[in-house]
């Protein structure tokens, strides 16, 4: 196991209680309403769940927590260039900013309203069979509470965001260096990596040491997506082609300092920034 995955896999044991506490919570309400009201109290009850705050604020965490990380552990190779020794760069403000700022613009609302969403088709689920199949209470409760739902969701979505954290962390380090920037795929290698299997709807194994300019993007060779990072929640391509290339990836990137022909480090110029199109990048700061 790398350290690259080590790192993520304790960020997963940590953050799995946290992140299933709160879909456990509307699970346990649902079954609080049923034992109170009856089954077609908890069908109304579970209709009106839309939204869930407290797992918002345990993804806004993971993902200070997780892209803070690797942006310190992206930083600490990036410290071998002589200029970065003499710069110091690498503001932990400035990563929480740009994390927290990324996450409101491309994550946030269709990370909860997609889990939040499959929950409460979950609840309705089991009503809606409670109902055909003339469960009593008991039943419907019991049904409820054995079905691990909240495990196997939690589960999905740890593995899913502590990756995509990580990488996002990796693209704030790299938007906070005063110099251009290259990044390297980097694909985990077992035989669970999507494309060692040829069925593999995505080819991430492909991707492996693919190393692009900071602001291009990767294409996966077998379904045509364009990833900005592995994991990219903002990936081009038909919503199932994008499925399979973002849903539990493993793989990371490395960044490389770019240089000009005679091997120096080329300082960045103002740009438009890939990542927030309507802001102007300017050295190590995004102007938000």
């Amino acid at each position: 196991m790398t350290k690259y995955e080590r790192i993520n896999r304790k960020f997963e044991k940590f953050f799995f209680p946290r992140i299933k506490r709160p879909i456990q919570a509307k699970i346990n309400s649902l079954i609080t309403v049923i034992n109170s009201l009856g089954v077609k109290a908890g069908e109304v009850w579970a209709n009106s769940q839309i939204t869930n705050p407290e797992l918002t604020k345990e993804i806004e965490r993971l993902y200070g927590v997780v892209g803070t990380r690797h942006a310190n552990e992206v930083t600490r190779g990036l410290r071998k260039e002589p200029k970065i020794q003499k710069k110091g760069f690498g503001f932990n403000e400035e990563w929480v900013k740009f994390i927290q700022e990324y996450l409101r613009l491309h994550l946030i609302e269709n990370i909860t309203f997609d889990v939040t969403a499959t929950t409460r088709d979950y609840m309705l689920r089991v009503i809606q069979k409670s109902i055909s199949e003339g469960w009593g209470v008991d039943e419907t409760v019991r049904e409820l509470r054995g079905s691990g739902f909240a495990d196997f969701q939690s589960a999905r979505i740890v593995r899913t965001e502590v990756n995509t954290a990580a990488n996002v962390g990796v693209i704030a380090a790299g938007e906070t260096y005063d110099y251009e920037m290259q990044k390297e795929w980097i694909a985990i290698h077992d035989n669970r990596t999507r494309g060692v299997n040829p069925k593999d709807h995505a080819n991430h194994i492909a991707l492996d040491g693919v190393t692009i300019d900071f602001n291009d993007y990767f294409v996966d060779p077998r379904n045509g997506v364009r990833l900005f990072q592995p994991g990219d929640p903002k990936a081009i391509g038909s919503s199932k082609d994008k499925a399979a290339s973002i849903i539990n990836c493993r793989c990371n990137m490395a960044l490389k300092p770019k240089r000009d022909s005679r091997g120096r480090l080329i300082p960045k110029r103002k740009t438009t920034s890939v990542i927030f199109p309507n802001q102007i990048r300017q050295g190590r700061t995004i102007l938000i």
